[in-house]
């Protein structure tokens, strides 16, 4: 990462611009580099949990007892099968309403009926999965403790028990039933499954049959009330008849009848009247013409006219005849002449006594329109008087009719549904008969097993996160400068810091930053921790180590007055140091050359003071220091925890800046924050945190 630069971090913090810590309600960007980062640094214990939780999970489904899943299949047709047209069960009128009643089998299918009746005929109650007691054991205690179960509460619990087993279910839009039991037997299982399916089909079949009987014989419990009003409303139109007189034949009443010859009667008379009017008047104009064979109608020509007509045609064609041969006064001709007005004399004759026959007939018929037309007169009287009587005998009859209906009806039903006792007409029937199941379905191991090691390890993380976020120690460069509003100059790994082995250009562009610094004057950065010195004792050694090895010169002065960590590294725990600069003045013997090129200068702690030498205002550092003339590029300064003394606040106040080390899950960050406010307070400027990771 960038290492800032200190000196610029310094003239900052002087002037009084740092930013306050941020609040952590402030920060809304999710960080998920640093949230791959927590798992990443938690994840022994994230998969720890996760192993945890499945082995768990796998000890148990071991310890839970095996159970077996037989299926049979029903399929179930609402619709039934179309034998009789008029079944007493009516077909669903739609697809939705079928699929409803076929959804309703599943109640039945787990119904106490059904149960009950598969517990009686596989003696369910003498099954030990099934509640009954287990023979030895402690089943003979249990009359101490109460009444002993009897029969009947076996019943009732391997009933609740097989309750339990039995799961039903429908195939989506489909009239497919599925009855699964689940025992510790494949057998046994198969065994509940075909009996269940079997009993519904017997239940099923029997219930219809009964509802048939039961229809039946509430049909023909009504057929003798009903055949009672049928005889009573058929003797009430009887005896209204009686009391009326009224008589019908042939289906209508007697003056209906009548009244109807009449009429009819009357309408021939007219008829016949309206033709011999017609053949009175032709004949009449026929007589008063003169006589020819082509003047005589067909309409009226008797026999004897016919006969006269032809005698006539030949008189007229013989005087025709002798007319062209004879003279006038020839005696045949005469003789033919007289013997045609013999035959018209005879027609005249014929014609009249028709006239007089015809005007007698019509005559009689005049006379028979007239007594027929009083007839007519006196009926309509007649008719119109039994019209009110009518109106009674019409509702009787009505009501008569209605009942003979009721009762032919119900007559029928009774008979048809007495012939549907013996026809079976349901649609159920046994599709699939279980088997024995090849393998247990209960418990599923390898799910239970990954699911809790999923459970397991989303427990994990969420443990992770809750350590983390309640977690008092530092993680992250990001959680410093949240909490502090002091960055983080650089990431250093602890084997590097610690002088091993490995990529040392973190150091070197911090240490880089530090003598890029402006200005001539040598570079004063203390550094201090909040672990009894360790970590900055290190950060200081690997800082002039980088200097020393880049041609600075280097003054390294242990302010760790309390652990003299450099001191006792560099066996000058027991000479002059900085307790001699500071209260006795001697800048002769506080510093000494620890490199053969005279590169690293080391100022100790100091001898240990004693009582009381220590309470007097000490000198100021960097005065001391630049008195003593020593050419250098860089001062280190170790100030360990240097949080209380005047020594220490000494210390940090002659610094260019304050560089604070701190370590990754070790270093809490309460304290590093408290380390903060007391150096701002003793008007240090600190520069960054070394984050060693």
């Amino acid at each position: 990462m960038s290492v800032p630069n200190i000196e610029h971090d310094r003239r900052l913090v002087g002037q009084g611009m740092s930013e306050a810590p941020l609040k952590p309600a402030e920060i809304s960007v999710v960080d998920l580099r640093g949230l791959f980062s927590v798992l990443w640094r938690r994840r022994r214990s994230i998969i720890a949990t996760a192993f945890g939780f499945a082995l768990f999970a796998a000890v148990v489904a071991l310890l839970i007892p095996s159970k077996y899943a037989a299926t049979a299949q029903l399929l179930v047709d609402p619709s039934g099968l179309n034998v009789l047209s008029n079944d007493v069960t009516q077909t669903p009128p739609n697809a939705e309403a079928a699929l409803a009643a076929a959804q309703s089998q599943i109640g039945v299918l787990q119904s106490s009926d059904v149960l009950f009746e598969v517990v009686n005929r596989l003696d369910l109650e003498k099954d030990v999965e099934f509640g009954a007691p287990e023979e030895g054991g402690l089943s003979f205690l249990s009359g101490w403790f109460g009444s002993e179960p009897t029969e009947e509460d076996g019943r009732r619990l391997a009933h609740r028990l097989l309750a339990e087993a039995v799961v039903v279910t429908r195939q989506e839009q489909a009239f497919v039933i599925d009855v699964s039991v689940w025992t510790k037997s494949p057998e046994k299982s198969a065994r509940i499954a075909n009996t269940i399916a079997e009993v519904y089909l017997e239940k099923t079949r029997s219930a219809q049959a009964d509802f048939v009987r039961r229809s039946s014989e509430a049909l023909a419990s009504r057929l003798q009330d009903l055949r009672d009003r049928v005889s009573e409303s058929a003797a009430r139109v009887e005896a209204y008849r009686k009391e009326h007189g009224i008589v019908d034949a042939g289906g209508l009443l007697v003056i209906d009848q009548q009244m109807q010859e009449a009429t009819n009667e009357l309408s021939k008379v007219n008829a016949t009247l309206d033709d011999l009017e017609t053949r009175y008047q032709e004949i009449l104009d026929m007589r008063a013409r003169d006589i020819s064979p082509d003047s005589l109608s067909e309409a009226i020509l008797s026999p004897t006219i016919a006969q006269l007509r032809s005698l006539l045609t030949v008189a007229l064609a013989q005087v025709s005849t002798l007319e062209a041969t004879l003279g006038p006064g020839h005696p045949e001709l005469l003789a033919a002449r007289s013997n045609v007005e013999q035959v018209e004399s005879q027609i005249r004759a014929e014609l009249d006594r028709i006239v007089e026959a015809t005007r007698i007939e019509r005559d009689r018929a005049r006379a028979r329109q007239k007594a027929l037309a009083a007839r007519v007169e006196s009926l309509k009287g007649d008719v119109l008087g039994s019209n009110s009587a009518m109106l009674g005998l019409r509702e009787l009859t009505r009501q008569a009719d209605s009942d003979r209906e009721v009762y032919e009806a119900f007559l029928k039903r009774a008979g048809e549904l007495s012939e549907q006792q013996g026809v079976d007409t349901t649609n159920a029937r046994l599709i699939s008969r279980a088997t024995p199941p090849l393998k247990k379905d209960w418990p599923p191991r390898t799910i239970l097993t990954l699911a809790a090691g999923m459970l397991g390890m989303a427990v994990g993380v969420g443990q992770a996160l809750l350590r983390e976020q309640f977690d008092p120690r530092i993680n992250s460069a990001q959680q410093i400068w949240q909490e502090t509003g002091v960055p983080v100059l650089a990431e250093v790994p602890q084997d590097i810091l610690a002088g091993g082995k490995g990529d040392n250009a973190v150091l070197e562009q911090f240490y880089n930053r530090v003598a890029g610094a402006p200005g001539s004057a040598a570079k004063w950065v203390l550094l201090a921790g909040t672990d009894e010195g360790r970590l900055s004792a290190m950060a200081s050694l690997s800082l002039a180590t980088t200097a020393v090895e880049s041609g600075d010169q280097v003054m390294l002065i242990d302010a760790d007055t309390a652990g003299a960590r450099l001191s006792k590294l560099f066996g000058l725990e027991a000479s002059s140091g900085l307790r001699d600069l500071l209260y006795r003045g001697d800048n002769i013997g506080s510093i000494h050359s620890v490199s053969d090129e005279q590169q690293l200068w080391v100022m100790p702690a100091g001898k240990q003071p004693s009582s009381g030498s220590e309470r007097g205002r000490p000198w100021p550092l960097r005065k001391a220091i630049n008195e003593r003339n020593q050419p250098v590029d860089l001062v280190l300064v170790n100030g360990g925890e240097l949080w209380s003394s005047r020594l220490h606040r000494n210390v940090a106040a002659s610094a260019d800046a304050v560089i604070l080390v701190a370590e990754t899950f070790k270093t809490r960050s309460a304290e590093l924050a408290q380390a903060v406010e007391q150096l701002q307070a003793a008007g240090a400027r600190i520069g960054g945190v070394i984050l060693v990771v």
